[in-house]
């Protein structure tokens, strides 16, 4: 999949399928033994490339295949008709933050990349801050390991001075809202920034921790109303399980008084999951999907194309 990016088109349209079959095998295999017939899947697919100035997103693993597999409705191909309104195609996340969580001053993703939302002058808004997982377990993945457990070996680091400087000046974070990052920007602008810069591995994780950290302050105080004296944060996706990182984001926050609500551990790691059933569901019932102020599309919208059933009687054994 990380080469997929520099694929023919023919070989990327036959990878497309070929991944396409392979979902539906696994949805199959997992509703078998589960011993359910969902009414609906709603299914995001593997993003290629996200390129939001060029107005496209690709999502592979078609959702035909899935359908065919199952005979089972399914949605997909989400974020094509925000672009086409002009939107970044993401966050998408917005809709769930306001739909399935508790009520919160802001909503965080911690997930490859981090991402907020947040009401501004009665609108809701939303942007990917910075790059998060993608880089922390990519650096812990050279020594075999799928993350970094807790934040243990980033709190055993120190903080590069110079490497943190170097991340605080990337020019994205210099852009203003709405606006998305693509994984290929991270890995192309991000990744040789901390990997070539010298410093031990515990001291890029800890140095890396404290930026997300800074990025999360800096857009939180910017956001927020003068009056207001404390914030309650709704954090969600893998780096909630960061001790360390969630520490950092406390401290940055310090003045701010911050309350991190309680949320279930299938909360945190699945509200993405969540989202794209959502998704599906709203699109079924023909209720706006998407938040055409967290994207900056036009307006909300119905985002998502249908595959329906292709058979009335066939049902999968």
């Amino acid at each position: 999949m990380r080469a997929a990016s520099k694929f023919s088109a023919r070989d990327l349209y036959l990878l497309d399928h070929t991944y396409g079959r392979l979902i539906g095998d696994m949805v199959l295999h997992f509703c078998q033994r589960e011993e359910i017939r969902p009414a609906l899947i709603a299914w995001h697919g593997h993003t290629i490339f996200h390129d939001p100035n060029q107005g496209a997103s690709l999502q592979i693993g078609h959702g035909a295949e899935v359908a065919a597999k199952l005979n089972i409705p399914t949605v997909c191909q989400f974020r094509q008709m925000d672009m086409a309104l002009g939107g970044q195609g993401a966050p998408l996340a917005p809709l769930a933050d306001e739909m399935l969580l508790p009520k919160a001053d802001y909503y965080i993703n911690l997930g490859g990349i981090c991402n907020i939302s947040f009401i501004e002058q009665g609108v809701r808004r939303s942007m990917d801050v910075c790059a998060c997982n993608q880089i922390l377990d990519r650096l812990v993945n050279q020594i075999g390991l799928p993350y970094d457990d807790k934040g243990k070996l980033a709190a055993s680091g120190q903080l590069n001075q110079e490497l943190f400087a170097h991340l605080e000046q990337w020019s994205y974070l210099q852009h203003p809202y709405p606006k998305s990052l693509d994984n290929t920007q991270v890995m192309s602008d991000l990744w040789p920034m901390v990997s070539k810069s010298g410093a031990g591995l515990e001291d890029m994780l800890h140095t890396f921790c404290r930026h997300v950290a800074s990025q999360l302050s800096r857009v939180i105080n910017n956001s927020r109303y003068p009056n207001s004296s404390s914030v309650k944060l709704a954090i969600t996706g893998g780096g909630a399980f960061n001790e360390y990182l969630m520490n950092c984001i406390q401290l940055a926050l310090a003045d701010l008084d911050p309350v991190i609500l309680p949320l279930s551990r299938e909360v945190i790691a699945f509200k993405e999951a969540a989202l794209i059933g959502l998704m599906g569901y709203l699109h079924m019932k023909k209720l706006p999907n998407v938040i055409g102020s967290s994207t900056g599309s036009y307006t909300d919208h119905i985002a998502g194309c249908l595959y329906p059933t292709w058979s009335t009687t066939h049902q999968y054994e």
